[in-house]
């Protein structure tokens, strides 16, 4: 009789019975049978609002649900958010669980002392140079918030980022882009002298079509940390066409042949009202153009035109 009941539990609390059984348990939506079957990354058992995300990216995407399953039931851990690690013992015989692996999330972003929430609930995120990282992520669906100051204003901003699914690689990264609250005067700023960092290769005075004096000097090898984007970010017209400075980071909009081009951008360089922006062109190719911002408008120093918000 003991052989018997020895040859059944062996069968039945196999390893790779086991992972069967945590696959379905892993992939229920039920969160207290998740919970059940998974560990933090620190060996910690899990309640049923830590596997929350994990329920949102089933709910949000089925193929991950289904790929979740066949990794963890084939204990293939180089594809699954989980490896399947010994947790005690069922009488004789070894027991496993699912430890989730510990995935991190850099957030690339101007927003100064930020708090990072998920639907509602308050990450540990730490402050890095150009944005902050949060660690011990369980695996799942991310629908953040960053709520925060841009370029030291006083007003408080919140900014929803994508939707970000964390369970296929351990390093991820989001990126943002926010636009300080516009005040009067950063809207208008009064038109600036010769700045002594930048060079001019042009005369340095034009009339411009607000019938000021403007500024077109300019130095693109100039670099330094300072990456406040705030009244760049947005919809802008000139007598070339439009231009798209989005906040997450990339643009769109046409040369001076009419030729679309859209891409990757951010600032190299900034002091006062003047920048220097690098831009990454879908089609391979790079370059450096200098900007002012001056009587309302934003300046491509090195071609002249002048930029308008386009509401």
């Amino acid at each position: 009789m003991l052989v018997i009941c020895f040859v059944g539990g062996s069968w039945y609390y196999s390893k790779s019975n086991q992972a069967s059984r945590l696959a379905t348990a892993v992939t229920s939506t039920d969160d207290d049978d998740i919970a059940t079957a998974v560990v933090d990354d620190n060996g910690q058992k899990v309640d049923g609002n830590a596997v929350k995300p994990l329920q949102s990216l089933y709910e949000g995407d089925a193929s991950s649900r289904a790929a979740i399953k066949q990794a963890v039931k084939t204990q293939n851990s180089s594809q699954a958010p989980f490896q399947l690690v010994k947790d005690g013992h069922y009488f004789l015989f070894n027991r496993y669980v699912l430890q989730a692996k510990a995935f991190g999330l850099m957030i690339k972003t101007n927003v100064k002392d930020a708090t990072v929430t998920n639907n509602g609930d308050s990450l540990s995120a730490k402050p890095i140079s150009g944005g902050y990282t949060v660690n011990d992520l369980f695996p799942g669906r991310y629908s953040l918030q960053v709520m925060g100051n841009v370029s030291g204003s006083s007003q408080s901003i919140t900014k929803v980022l994508p939707v970000t699914d964390i369970y296929k690689q351990l390093d991820n990264t989001v990126s943002l882009k926010a636009k300080a609250p516009q005040t009067t005067a950063a809207q208008t700023p009064a038109p600036q002298n010769n700045n002594s960092d930048q060079t001019s290769d042009s005369n340095n005075d034009s009339s411009d079509d607000n019938g000021g004096s403007t500024d077109y000097s300019y130095d693109k090898s100039l670099r330094n940390d300072n990456t406040d984007d705030d009244i760049l970010i947005g919809d802008w017209r000139s007598s070339e066409g439009t231009w798209e400075f989005n906040d997450d980071g990339t643009y769109k909009g046409e040369d001076t042949n009419n030729n679309d081009l859209k891409g990757q951008w951010e600032i190299v360089y900034h002091k006062g009202n003047y920048w220097n922006i690098k831009f990454d062109h879908d089609d391979g190719q790079t370059d450096i153009e200098p900007y002012r911002y001056e009587n309302g408008q934003l300046v491509q120093c090195q071609l002249k035109i002048h930029w308008h918000v386009d509401d």
